[in-house]
Order: structure tokens, then C-alpha cells, then sequence
């Protein structure tokens, strides 16, 4: 499981685990035919032109669509008046999207700085802002310690892995996921409210 339904990038992240080859469809696409296969480095070299296909990969309509999101994000921005905070946000998600859908699959903390320094280049004057420093401190404790925590959070318990799924009832199954999504969301909120809480006093 990936593209972040379950807290992180992949699924395997919230186990630790660097996986040899993932494929992706589904939400990647956000509705339309689209696949994608990210593989290590080693793997990489071994593949050549044609060894690998898909019938939802390379389509051009698709990969527009992922485009196409991030266009109508700007052009909410430009909408609400381009305020500081929404053009921040805007280039928080390019950078991150960017930093996943690359070559190599560039980590959120390296994403963020490299989005920080965009932002600085654009306004130079805005490290003194208390907007500036409240968004990308909030952002920084959500990637380094809520996600880490949502996921450990949001973790099936023992009683719930032990559980056959056929013995689990549809109002079971709805409670579980509501606590685990309650859970996640507070560490998420947690983190963030405690990273800008220094900057609010």
C-alpha cells in the first residue's frame, strides 16, 4: 500500500522496511489508468527498454492528470490573492510530489529544505516572518516525529492482527479505522501545534 493511505509514502515505511521493487496504480492516477513501478538502484541498471510493461504505464493523459493537480492548486492560490501562507503550501506540495515521483524517491526532510530555499530565493526577507517560521516549523515536526508517531499510532493492536476477518463485524472493523484515524491525527496535530508553539509565545 503507498502514496501515503496510510500515513506515509509507502506502506512499508511505517515497518521500516526499504523494499526491493513497489507498484503503484490506484491513487496515483486519482481515478484514471495509471501504474508506475519504483525499483532500487541495482534493479534499475538491470532493466533495459522493454524488458518491463504495463498496461497503465507511460499514459500520457494520466501522467497530465498528477500535473493537472498541482496547476489547479496554483490556480487556487492565485485565486485566494496569492497569499504568503497559500504560495508556501504550494511549494511545499510541488517540491514533496516532485521529490516522489523523480528518478529516486528523494526523502520529505530533503524535499522541505529544498523548499525552504525555493522560498527564501523568492522572498529573501521572509525568514523573519513569523508566518514563514510557523508553516515550516510545523511542517518539519509533522514529516520528523507526527508521521513517525501516526503510523506507530494507527498500527493495528495485537487483539486486531489476531483477529480472523471473517470474525470481524462491519461496525468492528468501521471502529477500529475511525481510532486508528483519530489517533494518527492527533499525533500529526500534536507535533505540529508543539513545533509552533515557541513561535506563538
Amino acid at each position: 500500500t503507498g502514496l501515503w493511505r496510510t500515513g506515509t509514502f509507502l506502506g512499508a515505511d511505517a515497518l521500516c522496511l526499504k523494499p526491493d521493487l513497489v507498484s503503484f496504480a490506484k491513487p496515483l492516477g486519482g481515478g484514471l489508468p495509471l501504474g508506475a513501478v519504483l525499483v532500487r538502484k541495482k534493479i534499475a541498471e538491470a532493466l533495459h527498454a522493454g524488458d518491463h510493461g504495463s498496461t497503465f504505464g507511460g499514459n500520457p493523459v494520466a501522467c497530465a492528470a498528477g500535473l493537472a493537480v498541482l496547476a489547479a492548486l496554483w490556480l487556487y492560490v492565485q485565486v485566494t490573492g496569492a497569499s504568503p501562507s497559500a504560495v508556501r503550501a504550494w511549494i511545499m506540495t510541488a517540491f514533496v510530489w516532485a521529490g516522489r515521483v523523480g528518478e529516486r524517491d528523494t526523502p520529505g526532510l530533503q524535499s522541505l529544505a529544498l523548499a525552504c530555499a525555493a522560498t527564501l530565493l523568492l522572498d529573501p526577507g521572509a525568514v523573519g516572518d513569523a508566518g514563514f517560521q510557523l508553516s515550516y516549523a510545523a511542517v518539519l515536526a509533522i514529516l520528523a516525529a507526527g508521521a513517525p508517531a501516526a503510523e506507530l499510532a494507527a498500527a493495528p493492536t495485537i487483539a486486531q492482527r489476531l483477529t480472523p476477518p471473517e470474525a470481524v463485524g462491519f461496525a468492528r472493523r468501521w471502529r477500529w479505522r475511525a481510532r486508528r484515524f483519530l489517533r494518527a491525527g492527533l499525533c500529526i496535530s500534536c507535533a505540529a501545534t508543539i513545533a509552533g508553539a515557541p513561535l506563538t509565545l
